[in-house]
């Protein structure tokens, strides 16, 4: 905000960024006017959302802006507001060049202006004045007062007149403020000065001095560079070693949760993208570890498999054996013991005769050759076609006629995913998803910005519009969200197979099954070309029959008939360790179903428990760390209907509190106190703990508990432990949440953003603040705290009203009496007594409380009497006092 000043034919200009300025003749105002009908405290300028707002202070003549007299008005640019022959133009359309001074100033009335220094003294904003009698606190019994009061404060250091004395003390005034550590200040007070005509040896020494001074800050602002540098160069190795523990935590839940659901492929595609996200980090080796274990998950998995599966052939069951293993292909996808598993099937076969298995299935490859191929599957999951190409043309180059055929056919499968992902990242770059957001889980959508074969830029807004624009390689592109963007595009038959053998090289098998059944569905002629891929990717030729649809697969007939039980369970743990509660429901339906099977046996029924219980084990555990993630729990959207909630509950509270028919003061609030309480406990609830009521009302995080309550309860009809259900650990996580929910920092307004500016920075100045013994401070701190819970602006300390406290309690305990009216003929009032400390005026208030040991008491006690509960919520006050006597 800007003023141009006319003082004595002369232009000022001020400038400052404080939301409230003061005039009057007090040297304590911000623009200390010298004219006669100027008032001690005259008039106030307020920042208002709706601008800037003129109060007269009750001045005794008066105020007015251009030329009309007013108490109150909301000025626009360019308004003049005048006090005598003083006048300042508010945000003039051109700042006034200081004019020449027609005479020296006089030495009778000037306006002396600074700009407001917010460090020494706390400014108020948006504090309405009262127009009323005195109100107010007193503690007593130990007797103690505290004052409630209307007004603001600033500090100005001004320039002086054109007089050398004047300007010389200006001088030292700023050399003063310097010596006091106050460089900003001084270096303005002196430019200030030189802004101005000035003596020769006033000029001289001021130039020196404040070449001095910025020297100084120069040297300071070094310093704290310097400092400030190391300390974030510490705190960003300390959040990239915070980060990375957080990384391989949710690196070690993911690919635990992948064994558990036997996707040993992409359990070791985990710990691949780890490492290869964080090259040489001090948890590599970890990670390489915990691959170990992986691995040896996957060779106890095929041991018990084809230890199985011989069972079978020396029971003369070998067409169960090939089902068995058949069905279980897709589980060692991506391993080395995917070669194992197609040469085991292919031997199987031949053995029941059930048909020639494809071109090189059952051939014994060469480890030179599987660890070519397991590389292509790699190039393949990172996106990296071109390379994975030339790696399989490389295979090709030396691979006898035997395997020619079949890896011919997966080079063709990996060009046609090469080219899906070209016409993706030309859609993308073509602005097709500009208009076709890609819908997310809570409430988020992600708009495709830029692409190249390196890297995608991708824009998260959530309902609101916001959020932000990060960029991704390829490989850190999650595969479901791959097929996302590749829905969203306009695709042929052919890309739908493509898509199919996407998924089928991402080992999302359950949906690369759906994308060809639906194909089929839609397109019998496709039926061949997709039952092709199933075939080459079980490693076995097309059945005679083709293949049969059931629960999200394909299958031979074989393979049904003596897996069916192996397929539900596997299906079903899937399922039931999904976080989404429908499919979970599902899942836990499809084990019910398979434990109540006649055919299945006891041994089988066992494996299937346990299967489910693990996978009900992950869930709950991956559901929990989601509540206490502050991207799932504490988002935006979610801390925001909590605040509507606060915001709310406030409103009611300060609605019973001010309703004097609820709460009346004819018996000093005791009929009312119960339903106050109530409706303050009601704010507090949320203030101290939001996440129960969150976790009830707000959607996003109340499926997150009934999805642990819910595995809870499965897992007690599975006979799981106690420690495997403690529903305590729901509380511990919510608490967690609560903390990084930040709801009493969360801002929804301007004005909910004013109202934590101002408590942060009256806080900081009333505990620096000396004058105030720990009685007097913690009774003022408590009483904002209330405040800033409610909603209220806190209200700033201010020494005089503690000195006319401290005198009423003084004079109480003294004379022996309790009362808001004193013996003393110029303090009998809170008003006189205030004004007799010094105090410039205002609306004041006043509550006494006696009989109380510490400052958090004297405020418990009016909290529980009715006229001093509003005046301690009173939006009338803007600054508070309080004395006690022993």
């Amino acid at each position: 905000m800007k003023l141009a000043i006319r003082v004595n034919g002369q232009v000022h200009n001020f400038e400052t960024d404080q939301s409230a300025v003061t005039f009057g003749r007090s040297p304590d105002c911000a623009i200390q006017v010298g004219d006669p009908a100027a008032s001690r405290l005259h008039c106030r300028l307020e920042s208002t959302p709706e601008g800037w707002k003129l109060i007269d202070l009750e001045s005794s003549n008066g105020t007015s802006v251009n030329g009309q007299p007013t108490n109150s008005r909301l000025l626009k640019d360019g308004d003049v507001i005048s006090i005598g022959a003083f006048s300042a133009t508010l945000n003039p359309a051109v700042v006034m060049p200081l004019a020449e001074p027609v005479r020296p100033l006089a030495a009778g009335p000037v306006a002396q202006v600074a700009r407001v220094d917010h460090a020494q003294r706390v400014v108020s904003s948006g504090a309405r004045r009262g127009k009323d009698g005195a109100r107010g606190l007193v503690v007593s019994g130990i007797l103690a007062a505290s004052l409630l009061v209307g007004g603001v404060w600033a500090v100005n250091h001004f320039y002086g007149g054109n007089n050398g004395a004047e300007q010389r003390a200006a001088l030292e005034k700023a050399t003063q403020l310097a010596s006091k550590g106050d460089l900003e200040s001084a270096e303005k007070a002196i430019i200030e000065l030189l802004s101005h005509p000035v003596g020769s040896d006033v000029h001289k020494d001021a130039k020196k001095a404040l070449s001095d001074i910025q020297g100084k800050i120069a040297t300071r602002d070094a310093k704290a560079k310097q400092a400030a540098d190391a300390a974030a160069l510490a705190a960003s190795s300390t959040k990239r070693a915070s980060d990375l523990a957080a990384e391989f935590e949710k690196a070690t839940a993911d690919a635990d949760a992948l064994v558990v659901q036997e996707a040993y492929g992409p359990a070791l595609d985990v710990w691949k993208r780890f490492n290869a996200d964080n090259p040489g980090s001090a948890l590599a080796s970890k990670a390489t570890a915990r691959m170990g274990e992986v691995m040896k998950s996957i060779q106890d998995a095929w041991d018990i498999l084809e230890n199985r599966a011989n069972s079978l052939v020396k029971m003369d069951e070998t067409s169960a054996a090939a089902a068995l293993v058949g069905s279980s292909m897709e589980k060692f996808q991506g391993t080395r013991f995917q070669f194992s598993a197609q040469e085991k099937l292919a031997a199987l076969n031949r053995l029941a005769g059930l048909g020639t298995d494809v071109a090189g299935a059952g051939t014994k490859l060469s480890a030179k050759t599987q660890d070519s191929l397991l590389t292509v599957v790699d190039l393949v999951k990172a996106r990296r076609y071109a390379q994975a190409l030339r790696e399989i043309d490389g295979v090709l180059s030396g691979a006898g006629a035997s395997e020619k055929a079949s890896l011919e056919a997966q080079r063709a499968e990996i060009a046609s995913q090469a080219a899906l992902f070209g016409k993706l990242v030309d859609a993308v770059n073509g602005g097709w998803f500009k208009s076709r957001p890609v819908e997310l889980a809570n409430d988020m959508s992600a708009y495709l910005v830029t692409a190249t074969e390196e890297s995608l830029s991708i824009d998260y807004r959530d309902e609101a519009g916001k959020g932000g624009t990060t960029s991704k390689r390829w490989h850190q592109v999650e595969a479901d969200a791959m097929v996302g963007y590749f829905r969203a595009l306009d695709l042929s038959a052919s890309d739908q197979l493509s898509l199919a053998a996407f998924c089928y090289s991402n080992a999302l098998g359950s949906t690369a099954a759906e994308v060809l059944i639906a194909l089929i569905r839609k397109d019998a002629s496709r039926q061949d070309a997709a039952f092709e891929l199933v075939a080459r990717q079980r490693g076995i030729s097309v059945p005679a029959g083709g293949f049969q649809w059931y629960e999200g697969g394909f299958y031979t007939q074989e393979e049904l008939k003596f897996a069916k039980l192996e397929v539900d369970a596997k299906k079903g743990a899937q399922l039931v360790a999904q976080a989404d509660p429908k499919k979970a429901a599902e899942g836990y339906a499809l084990y019910q179903r398979v434990m109540a099977d006649p055919s299945g046996s006891a041994d089988q029924k066992s494996r299937v428990k346990a299967q489910y219980m693990s996978a009900l084990k992950t869930r709950r555990a991956t559901l929990l760390r989601k509540l206490q993630d502050p991207a799932s729990v504490a988002s935006a959207i979610a801390t925001r209907e909590v605040k509507k909630e606060l915001n709310d509950r406030r409103e009611e509270a300060l609605r019973v509190i001010f309703d004097k028919g609820i709460y009346a003061d004819s018996d000093q609030g005791r009929s009312g106190q119960s339903r106050v309480n109530m409706a303050v406990a009601s704010v507090r609830e949320l203030w101290d703990n939001p996440m129960p009521w969150a976790s009830k009302s707000v959607k996003s995080i109340a499926d997150l508990v009934s999805g642990v309550e819910q595995s809870n309860e499965w897992l007690r009809s599975m006979g799981a432990p106690a420690s495997d259900t403690d529903p305590s650990a729901i509380a511990s996580a919510l608490a967690a949440a609560g903390a990084a929910m930040n709801l009493r920092e969360f801002c929804m307004t301007a004005s909910e953003r004013m109202l934590l500016d101002r408590h942060k920075a009256v806080s900081t100045y009333n505990e620096a603040l000396t004058g105030f013994d720990s009685f007097e401070k913690e009774c003022i701190r408590s009483i904002n705290d209330y405040r800033f819970m409610m909603g209220r602006p806190d209200l700033e300390a201010q020494l005089q009203l503690g000195a006319a406290a401290e005198q009423h309690a003084s004079n109480m305990h003294d004379a022996k009496y309790f009362s808001h009216e004193g013996p003393l003929a110029n303090r009998k009032s809170p008003a006189d007594r205030a004004r007799f400390a010094g105090y410039p005026g205002g609306a004041i208030g006043e509550n006494i409380a006696k009989d109380v040991e510490a400052g958090s008491a004297a405020f418990n006690a009016w909290y529980n009497w009715s006229t001093y509960h509003r005046n301690m919520l009173s939006d009338l006050y803007t600054q508070v006092g309080a004395g006690k006597s022993w």
